[in-house]
This record gives structure tokens, sequence and C-alpha cells, in this order.
């Protein structure tokens, strides 16, 4: 909508600011251009042409731009654009590992896109809860809206040690809790799986599932794996992600099915000469026989397995993954050797975090043992 043209007793005045006489004086009012809802100024002109300014530029659009104002009054601030390679730095320092880091910068660029331009000391609690509850939330993704909470809450906590900050608003940040909606494996959907695992070209899939079982470690120990990390009766594992250093003995047995880790180990050979324990035995478009078999290529072939299988899961859940055959071995060694036996096994320092592998979220009956 177009300005009336101003009288000349209004020349200079910013658009959409007009007075209006009472008994009582002169009094002003902006009125929008879109909606014609009037705002009340007051009396006073210099403070309604300022605010009426002020309102015209959020109009235009300009209020999100860094503005002269903002570098006047900002000066020797940071900014959160500024800060987040420092920040990102301070992580690299205390040992984070390439995919913690990976993970991060997603949500970097995440926190960057919504507060990047503000002033670290003036962001509020309602700038970060409109950030976590806008688009993230949108798209139903309660468990990001939590993580990036969770890197605003270390960001803030490294500016306040660098004196930038005197509070942390993420704190008081409040998310929806996620939901969730993975399944767990029950050992006999494993073992249903397992079964349409063995009919497939690709031997190691069955073999990536029985070896996950037995040794209850994480993806990424299983597709690194040599054979020549096995000596002196162990398998020597050391985890890339928290570093821990786990000694496997070879004589480890499944309880309950008998699978033994050493002949395990030993049913990975084949005709094919590979150094690795899980590798290909069939040529594919970008592996040749031998080759190790990729982190997500190991997941990939648990899922064609899975669907080899029919089995279904309840409407609104995901099926269990290869990473979740890992919470199943724990639970049964849990079970029958004890939690901190788990515990071990796993390589957990915490042991909430053992109990959050060993909640079978409903898939199992509890028994009640006399």
């Amino acid at each position: 909508m177009a300005s009336r043209p101003r009288k000349p007793a209004r020349k200079g005045w910013p658009p959409h600011l007009y007075s209006r006489e009472r008994e009582t004086g002169v009094f002003y009012f902006w009125q929008h251009p879109a909606t014609g809802k009037r705002y009340s100024l007051g009396a006073d002109f210099n403070r309604a042409r300022i605010q009426a300014i002020e309102a015209n530029v959020k109009l235009s659009g300009m209020a999100a731009a860094v503005r002269l104002v903002d570098r006047i009054s900002t000066e020797g601030l940071r900014t959160v654009s500024e800060f987040i390679p420092d920040y990102l730095e301070a992580v690299k320092d205390r040992g984070a590992k390439a995919n913690t880091i990976k993970t991060l910068q997603s949500n970097l660029r995440r926190i960057d896109s919504g507060l990047g331009s503000m002033v670290m000391c003036r962001v509020t609690v309602k700038d970060m809860h409109d950030l976590v509850t806008g688009p993230i939330s949108e798209k139903g993704n309660d468990r990001q809206a939590g993580q990036t909470r969770s890197v605003m809450i270390d960001i803030w906590k490294e500016a306040a040690k660098r004196g930038i900050v005197n509070s942390n608003p993420a704190e008081t940040l409040g998310v929806k809790s996620a939901k969730v909606k993975r399944e767990r494996w029950t050992l006999e959907t494993f073992m249903q799986v397992y079964e349409s695992a063995q009919t497939m070209p690709d031997k190691w899939v069955a073999r990536c599932m029985k070896l996950a079982l037995v040794s209850a470690q994480p993806r990424e120990c299983l597709v690194s794996w040599e054979f020549s990390d096995v000596r002196d009766g162990f398998l020597w594992n050391e985890r890339g992600k928290t570093g821990a250093r786990i000694k496997l003995p070879v004589s480890l047995t499944l309880p309950g099915v008998g699978w033994n880790l050493g002949d395990t180990i030993k049913e990975c050979r084949d005709s094919v000469l590979s150094r690795h324990m899980l590798h290909h035995n069939v040529r594919r478009t970008l592996a040749n026989p031998g080759d190790p078999i990729a982190l997500n290529g190991a997941s990939k072939g648990i899922q064609r397995a899975r669907d080899l299988s029919g089995l279904s899961w309840p409407e609104g859940r995901l099926p269990p993954t290869l990473h979740e055959i890992r919470s199943l071995a724990l639970r049964i060694y849990g079970d029958a050797c004890g939690r901190d036996f788990s515990q071990t096994l796993a390589g957990h320092k915490q042991g909430t975090t053992t109990d959050i592998y060993m909640d079978s979220r409903g898939a199992e009956w509890i028994e009640v043992r006399a």
C-alpha cells in the first residue's frame, strides 16, 4: 500500500507516522501499511518518530541484517558466527573424534543460520526457543531439537569460560522429549533374519550378524577387525570413538545359544584371500573380493537380510538395525552373567549407558523368577 502524499507541515516525517488532535493535545500513531492497524506512540514527537523508523526498518526486512547501529553498539562484542570457529577448535582440542566433529558441524550450521548474526551476550531463551521449535520441530524431529539444545549449552558454556557471556540461556531452554521409535531385536527375530542372511550371495552378511551378537561390539569395530587382531587367545579391540581398549577372549561363548567367538572368527575365513574378517566374497561395482566391508555397507547388508525375511513391525515403529544387535547381545550376557559383565564387555565408563542398551523397550517378556 503506497503512502499518501505528505502535507508540507509533515515534511520529513517517516512513512506511516500520523497525528491526531485531542482535548489534551496532539498524539502520534503508526499505521501498518498492510493491515491498517494503528499503534499509539504517545505525545512526544521525537520518540514517536524514532519508533516509526524502527517499525519501517523491520517491515522492510533490514532488521535481520547487521546495521550501522548494531555495529556501533556491539563493537568489541562477539557474534555467534564469530565465536563458532573458536568453539569448534576447543572441541577438537578436547580430543573429539572425526565422527563427533562431523555430527557437531551439522548442528553448528543450523545454529549459525538461525542465530549467527546475533551478539552472544544478547541471545535470549526466546531466540533459542524459536530456533529449536521452528524449522526443526515442524519436521517432527524432536531428537534433532534436543541435540541442537545440547550443542548450544556447550557453546555458551565455552563462551562463559572466556568471559564473553555471563549466563547460559540454553540451560533453561525446554525441548520436547524425543520418543524412541526404533524396535529392538529379540532372539527370535534375530534368528529368523539370520537364516535369511545365510541364503544371500554376500556371505559376509550372516557372518557380520553372528560376529556382532557374540562379541557385543559396535559396527565400527566389526568392519575394522583383521585376523591379525587375534593373538594370545584374545581378540584385541580398541574403540575408535571412546578410546576403550578391550581384550575379548576367543573362548567367549554366547549364553543359551552356544556360539563361540573363536569359532565365529574361523567361519569368516573362506576361499577369498583377505586380511579382513568381514570382506566381500563376490565382485561388486565398487568392491573386489577380499575388500573390507564399508561401515554403511554393513548396515545396508543387514537391512537387505531383514527385508528378505518377510518380518514386519508395528505401524509407526522403525525396524531394528545392525547397531541394535549390540543391545540384544548385552541383554543376553547381562541376563546370564550380570549387568556388570555387560558393562565391562561393552566398554562403557558409565553404567547408565549400559542401562540404555539393556532396555528392551518392551520387545521381550519380563520373567519373574521364583
